[in-house]
């Protein structure tokens, strides 16, 4: 919570410490425009067993208003801070010295592991944040909007196969369910027939000679 220029912070002492390392970089990167030099700095980033990292992009890519947009959604859908760090390898090509990392922490990577399936969808979606900013960048968000159709597209018939799947099953299940009582009531109408006497059942009918 905050209240004006204080933030207040609660939890577990090892919660708040991790927030209170959290804070700085997340402030940092959202008062970002363009400048570097005010990007936040994670030592270690790739060896901590909270973070995950992303190989480093253009600057007219992390600078992206859209994409942090983006990254502030994906950041609370998650649980886990998302921001560009200014982290650069000690050997760059000409023409990447403004190239910088996307960085996410959060105790849900930790709990769930920089290796589990929550990290490497966390990381397929933080990836695909990149290459549609790169799209908006490119063509004004036209290749952005032909995937998010297909997407759309591809889901509506994966739920449309689901429900064929369910009617499906539905069926055979009421299928079995009326084998099952017709099984039944053969099985009870034999019962009922081997406890009559013999003198009971009716007998055939003569036929009539003229």
């Amino acid at each position: 919570h905050s209240a004006g220029r204080t933030v207040f912070l609660s939890g577990t002492g090892p919660e708040r410490r991790r927030a209170g390392e959290y804070l700085p970089w997340v402030l940092a990167w959202f008062a970002v425009s363009k400048s570097i030099k005010g990007l936040p700095h994670v030592t270690n980033a790739c060896e901590r067993k909270d973070a995950l990292t992303l190989p480093p992009v253009a600057d007219w890519v992390w600078q992206n208003k859209w994409l942090k947009t983006e990254m502030a959604k994906l950041s609370w859908r998650s649980d886990a801070w998302a921001f560009f760090d200014d982290w650069l390898p000690n050997i760059v090509l000409d023409g990447h010295e403004k190239d910088r990392r996307m960085v996410i922490v959060g105790q849900s990577i930790e709990k769930h592991g920089v290796q589990s399936d929550f990290a490497q969808k966390l990381l397929k979606e933080a990836q695909q944040l990149l290459h549609d900013a790169e799209d908006w960048a490119r063509d004004g968000g036209v290749s952005w909007h032909q995937r998010k159709k297909a997407r759309l597209e591809e889901e509506w018939r994966l739920a449309e196969e689901r429900k064929e799947q369910e009617r499906l099953q539905q069926e055979q299940q009421e299928q079995q369910e009326r084998q099952q009582e017709r099984d039944q009531q053969a099985e009870q109408a034999a019962e009922e027939l081997a406890q009559m006497n013999p003198k009971d059942l009716p007998l055939p009918a003569t036929p009539a000679f003229p």
